[in-house]
């Protein structure tokens, strides 16, 4: 695993992008696209559980795929993810 606590980083699995963040060890799956103007939240911040847009400011929870902001009114996907041994799976 090469995702350190904080940090947020983008793949392309299949025809998917998404995101994954590790928040203080728990690992939480995205889709890798804000929905104000579909730019890619691997790009953001990561404060907490909070993934914030580089690109508007739209901050969204990682965990429930939540809206936090007017920005975007519409949440993000979330996607199911689980750790064995090394490897971060995630059900695309």
């Amino acid at each position: 695993m090469d995702i350190t606590p904080g940090s947020i980083r983008g793949f392309a699995i299949s025809d998917k992008k998404i995101a994954i963040a590790n928040v203080n060890g728990n690992f939480y799956a995205i889709e890798d696209r804000c929905p104000h103007q579909n730019q890619p939240l691997s790009q953001g911040m990561l404060f907490g559980n909070t993934i914030m847009c580089l690109f508007h400011g739209a901050q969204f929870d990682v965990s429930t795929g939540r809206s936090l902001t007017t920005v975007s009114k519409d949440g993000i996907k979330t996607l199911p993810v689980r750790v064995e041994g090394e490897d971060i799976l995630v059900d695309v």
